[in-house]
């Protein structure tokens, strides 16, 4: 896998303002604001992000209840489980199980991210072996 510099983010769901999921389609730096989605439970896996700076929070669905589809819907159909700090990799985990989110992660605050566009654990493997300091931090992460 190549490393490029430059990050492409497309926001998936509503169209300006809150409420977008980025996906990933180039290794690189970018940004979510406060109150936006990082990660969506149950969607695929398009990247392997390195939080750099600011906070997230991770919330876990109800499970009588269907995904949330905007910011407001997390508060009302989700709990909040902890906050993140920097240095914590998103998506390891669930890159080494099935491929989808298994929780949903917003940004507390604006956040600085970097990605590395991956599709299955393998990938992370990759990763790994070629930034060896990566490991602690993804083993941390899971």
């Amino acid at each position: 896998m190549q490393v490029g510099w430059t990050a492409i983010v497309l926001n998936k769901m509503k169209q300006g303002g809150r409420d977008m999921v980025p996906v990933v389609h180039k290794n690189g730096n970018y940004t979510v604001k406060k109150d936006n989605f990082v990660a969506l439970e149950g969607a695929k896996v398009s990247a392997l992000s390195l939080l750099l700076q600011g906070k997230l929070d991770v919330y876990v669905s109800s499970p009588k209840k269907e995904f949330p589809a905007t910011f407001e819907d997390l508060q009302q159909k989700s709990y909040r489980l902890f906050g993140l700090d920097h240095n914590i990799f998103i998506g390891a985990s669930d890159l080494l199980g099935n491929g989808t989110n298994s929780l949903t992660i917003t940004a507390a605050d604006d956040c600085s991210l970097y990605a590395y566009v991956v599709d299955n654990g393998r990938n992370l493997l990759e990763i790994i072996h070629n930034h060896k300091d990566y490991g602690a931090y993804v083993l941390n992460s899971v």
